[in-house]
């Protein structure tokens, strides 16, 4: 990892409720990895996570790669381009790889780039907010939403530009139900 940011426990309880902000910001990665950053799966936790402004070229495995990050978290402004670069040389329908992982994650992924990941360029796990006015082009499958019984995703995905993908634009798995409207495809 280029940038790795991983939270630990801090559990709090009102009316003393802790919170973290991790933002990263305006930096320029080609080559060197991926930016993760992870906050703590306990329901106590506060984190939020903030990612502007980023380019990413050619990374070796996912650009970006985040975990339970809490309401006021925010994706936006940020290229990434060219992910797997060294594992793949096809494009595959698999979901082994992710160009971008976001898991757990509440908050809004917006205005971004994600060009030329092999497999996955954004996989959606376990989350909530808005996919809104991104460029999703070049990938084996534009977006990947997934769900699960005790977490279902009900984003609302619209004006976005998902074209020239392999086999899918967007494709929905187990228990996601989000909104999709007003995209390019």
């Amino acid at each position: 990892d280029a940038i790795y940011i991983g939270g630990r426990n801090m559990t709090t309880y009102e009316p003393h409720r802790y919170q973290r902000v991790y933002e990263v910001s305006n930096n320029v990665i080609q080559r060197g990895g991926s930016l993760r950053l992870d906050g703590n799966y306990e329901e106590s936790d506060n984190t939020i996570i903030r990612v502007i402004d980023n380019e990413i070229y050619n990374s070796k495995q996912e650009a970006l790669e985040i975990e339970y990050a809490y309401s006021g978290s925010r994706i936006s402004g940020n290229t990434f381009r060219g992910m797997w670069t060294s594992n793949q040389s096809n494009y595959s329908s698999s979901d082994y790889y992710k160009g971008i992982y976001v898991g757990g994650f509440n908050g809004d992924f917006t205005n971004n780039v994600i060009d030329s990941s092999y497999t996955v360029g954004l996989y959606y796990l376990m989350s909530n907010g808005r996919i809104d006015s991104n460029t999703v082009t070049n990938n084996g499958t534009g977006i990947m939403i997934v769900g699960n019984f005790d977490s279902r995703v009900t984003s609302q995905v619209g004006y976005n530009n998902i074209t020239n993908n392999w086999y899918r634009g967007i494709r929905t798995k187990e228990y996601s139900n989000p909104t999709i409207n007003y995209n390019d495809l």
